[in-house]
């Protein structure tokens, strides 16, 4: 299949861009206005032309590592917020089956900010592109336990991560979940890792532990070991020796 060339939308294309994405609300199987994403009228200038192919992604982890070396060199020309705005939104047109597939015949919309970014702090990582990508660049290959899951969907792993500041932006932590939580024989998390009753061990526990952990120490500076060491041994020990 040959290559794309990575585009972004201008706030016309936005614009066009949110309309579609309202019209499902009401024609679920309208089709996407595939045109915009070569039409000038829509597009902004990007400093680089950079090749991407037209693909499925069945995991956030495998499209987000896909798009790292290509957002990576944008990044190094410093392209600004507002551009890459445009750029998410872009993908997010150019990569629509992935994150928003055809279910007999119609596509399955949530809520908008899964589709369309929004800058603000509490909407921002709903995006399916621009967090798992965001994610991605911080964690590397710790973050399999967030964006493991299919593209067009929100894990509670992934949720922990992007509301939780002491997770999203902490490697050591990402670390350790990995440690605690990852089976890497099945390519997904363990078994009741993410139960919502927050069980003992379990990912809430986990970061109702953080929460606590830094009151009394600099995550950052203790590092994966110190992490490791402070975790309740009666609570968190069969999680270790299962990883």
């Amino acid at each position: 299949m040959p290559d794309h060339i990575l585009r972004a939308f201008n706030q016309t294309g936005r614009d066009k861009w949110t309309e579609y994405i309202d019209s499902l609300k009401i024609a679920p199987d309208a089709p996407l206005p595939s045109a915009m994403l070569t039409d000038k009228v829509y597009l902004a200038e990007l400093p680089l032309d950079l090749p991407l192919k037209q693909k499925l992604f069945e995991t956030k982890y495998e499209l987000a590592e896909y798009l790292h070396p290509i957002l990576e060199a944008l990044i190094e020309h410093r392209v600004d917020d507002v551009t890459f705005a445009g750029i998410w939104d872009w993908l997010g047109a150019f990569y629509f089956d992935s994150i928003c597939p055809v279910k007999n015949g119609k596509r399955s919309l949530r809520e908008k900010a899964r589709y369309v970014y929004d800058c603000a702090w509490n909407r921002k990582y709903r995006h399916r592109i621009a967090e798992p990508c965001g994610l991605y660049r911080r964690h590397m290959e710790n973050s399999k336990i967030f964006l493991y899951g299919p593209p067009s969907q929100i894990s509670d792993m992934e949720e922990q991560a992007s509301s939780r500041l002491a997770i999203n932006s902490n490697k050591d932590v990402a670390k350790a979940m990995m440690r605690l939580y990852w089976d890497a024989n099945r390519g997904k998390p363990k078994s009741k890792a993410a139960d919502t009753k927050r069980e003992p061990g379990t990912l809430r526990r986990f970061s109702d532990l953080l929460l606590q952990l830094e009151r009394t120490y600099d995550l950052e500076s203790i590092g994966f070991d110190g992490i490791i060491e402070l975790l309740p041994k009666r609570e968190y020990q069969a999680w270790l020796e299962t990883a």
